[in-house]
């Protein structure tokens, strides 16, 4: 790939960011992506803070913080890691499946409304495009050498 290829490339997935962040801004079902995400995660594993913070690539603080209004809101429930009393295993409660599945049934219906004139050709397309993007970037990443913060 030329330079210049890559730059545009780096730019268009800068604007498509932006541009999925305000697709997924729905009022009605207003769930931050944060908040999505985390209850994705937690869609089939139970899991310890730590655990999920490595799975969303953020900071153990910023998980908590999420857990904590998870739970405030009753999406998520904590109970003693059986391996472990004094962890505390994340799980979803009935109300988080169910706001999480009303969040995955708005952006489908969102996405067939904003693609309505693409193919499922073109769809399939795209999402092979997408999925080859994903794992470049995340074999890129677990290629990349870690870099330790400066102290200050």
């Amino acid at each position: 790939m030329s330079e210049q290829q890559a730059r545009e490339l780096i730019q268009s997935l800068g604007s498509m960011s932006r541009t999925l962040k305000a697709i997924g801004r729905n009022k009605e079902n207003s769930i931050a992506t944060s908040r999505v995400y985390t209850l994705r995660q937690l869609q089939t594993d139970d899991l310890r803070v730590s655990e999920l913070a490595h799975r969303l690539c953020v900071d153990t603080s910023v998980t908590t913080r999420i857990v904590q209004s998870l739970e405030t809101d009753g999406l998520v429930t904590r109970t003693a890691d059986p391996a472990d009393r004094r962890a505390s295993l994340i799980s979803t409660t009935e109300a988080g499946r169910r706001a999480l599945a009303r969040r995955d049934d708005w952006a489908v219906a969102r996405t067939r409304e904003l693609f309505a004139d693409w193919s499922d050709e073109d769809a399939a397309t795209a999402t092979a495009i997408v999925a080859r993007l994903q794992v470049a970037i995340q074999d890129f990443d677990q290629s990349a050498p870690t870099v330790e913060p400066a102290n200050h």
